[in-house]
């Protein structure tokens, strides 16, 4: 079980992300009626050229702090100050390479120099801001990390939304963007100053090379599994319209989200106790984890992708209106990528360090992308990219799954809680014709998801207190943090 300390610092997260995705699922939600699709597509455009580049570059190396931080003998002021000045230095030269892309034309068409100086600024400060989301984690400072995350979505929604009703124009969007990363960078050194005695000049050889050493495999992993990850995005911006870009990423799982946020909360936490375990050889605790990890996702992922799969027309009209109706087929087959996310199946790998295996899944994801998504994208459109996706998505995450496997030594029939997964899934199932029953009725569409909501879940809820595959103080210490 998980222990009270990491119940109180994963609730604390949860809770937190919970209420910045509720903030920020806002700004969608206006930016639609605000714009017209062809200027969110390029709004989302730019977005995602400078996502996929801060991501690209950081080499997993905020992750490699997790590994690191476990060990008492580190120097962590040292360990802090040349990560940051490492992760400036990959962040200007990815900055570097999207100005050159911008000035020889070869991002996509909607992204004009004045966007993409905007871009380049704003990657080489998020690539160290980054940092801010993890180091309150790893300080077991729960309650920073709380107001972190409302701040910094509240902060993100008033400067996005004030430049769309003020301006109304992509530059200044991006613009609130680049200011906001700036706050965040402010506040993170700040921080590391204070708690730290923070310095650019402090600098460890050895620990350069133990860290570059650790993420080495998982800077290859990251940067093959990103460009894998990415590539029906990348596809989409060059083949056809910022329209349809729109269209792809209101049907991502943005609206998902807070299930998302259920598993990085639980897992950033529960992380560097499995790497606890790695250290002491300690398989059972692992196992153990990893399990009740997995049970817990996997309460509230079943009955959501079941819900969301049939009322995917419903909630997609009432929140982004009858323009963006076709994202709800697009949403419907990337609700599966939850099925495989609620697994933690990378977390074992990462754990015991064979990094090597994260590598060789991703690599084989890549291999089976590619053409994947020239296919299918050529025969289906939108839906096509959304199934290579899933798709490799799902080769991705049984690979290293197998991969823990053979790290637990553990059986097949050991390897997931297949039973209460199995009971979960009959729950879930067993109570679909309550959602078509009110999807059947004369309420009108927002009465609909509101009804069917409530009933359903609460349905799902009471079944599975009733056959104990949660329990009222699992779900309390769950929330709340509090002891069993």
């Amino acid at each position: 079980m998980l222990s009270p300390s990491l119940k109180k610092q994963a609730s604390f997260l949860f809770i937190g992300q919970l209420v910045s995705f509720l903030i920020i699922s806002v700004s969608p939600i206006i930016l639609v009626r605000l714009m017209s699709v062809e200027d969110y597509g390029l709004y989302q455009q730019a977005l995602f050229v400078s996502a996929f580049v801060i991501t690209l570059f950081n080499f997993r190396m905020p992750g490699s702090l997790y590994f690191f931080y476990s060990k008492s003998s580190m120097p962590l002021n040292t360990l802090l100050s040349q990560t940051i000045v490492m992760l400036f230095v990959f962040g200007f030269i990815g900055a570097a390479l999207v100005y050159l892309a911008g000035y020889f034309s070869i991002l996509p068409e909607g992204i004009n120099k004045e966007v993409c100086l905007l871009i380049v600024l704003y990657i080489c400060i998020e690539s160290v801001a980054q940092l801010i989301d993890h180091i309150f984690i790893l300080e077991k400072t729960p309650v920073y990390s709380l107001l972190k995350g409302i701040v910094n979505s509240s902060v993100r929604l008033a400067l996005v939304v004030g430049a769309a009703i003020f301006f109304g124009e992509v530059y200044f969007m991006v613009l609130g963007i680049v200011v906001l990363s700036l706050l965040r960078i402010t506040v993170l050194i700040s921080f590391l100053a204070k708690r730290y005695n923070f310095s650019g000049k402090l600098f460890d050889r050895d620990l350069v090379r133990r860290q570059l050493k650790y993420i080495a495999p998982l800077a290859a992993a990251s940067v093959i599994g990103v460009c894998a990850a990415k590539f029906d995005k990348i596809i989409i911006s060059y083949q056809m319209s910022a329209a349809d870009f729109a269209i792809y990423t209101i049907g991502g799982l943005g609206l998902m989200s807070a299930v998302t946020m259920l598993y990085t909360s639980i897992g950033n936490v529960c992380l560097p106790k499995l790497s606890g375990f790695a250290d002491k050889d300690d398989f059972n605790g692992a196992i153990v984890l990893w399990h009740k990890m997995m049970v817990i996702n996997a309460t509230i992922t079943i009955p959501a992708v079941v819900f969301c799969f049939v009322m995917a027309p419903i909630i997609m009209n009432i929140l982004f209106g009858e323009a963006y109706e076709k994202s709800a087929e697009v949403w419907r087959i990337n609700l599966f990528i939850l099925i495989m996310q609620m697994l933690g199946y990378g977390y074992i790998p990462s754990a015991f360090g064979k990094t090597a295996d994260i590598l060789k899944a991703n690599v084989i994801r890549l291999i089976i992308a590619l053409p994947l998504l020239y296919i299918l994208v050529d025969y289906l459109g939108l839906a096509g990219a959304a199934i290579a996706f899933v798709v490799s998505f799902w080769i991705n995450g049984l690979i290293q799954i197998m991969s823990g496997k053979r790290i637990l030594k553990l059986s097949f029939g050991d390897l997931l809680p297949w039973g209460k997964f199995a009971l979960i899934s009959i729950v879930a199932i067993v109570f679909i014709p309550v959602i078509v029953f009110v999807n059947d009725s004369s309420l009108t569409i927002y009465w609909k998801a509101i009804s069917a909501a409530i009933g359903y879940f609460s349905l799902v809820m009471v079944a599975l207190l009733v056959f104990q595959v949660i329990s009222f103080n699992e779900v309390r210490s769950l929330l709340l943090g509090r002891k069993e």
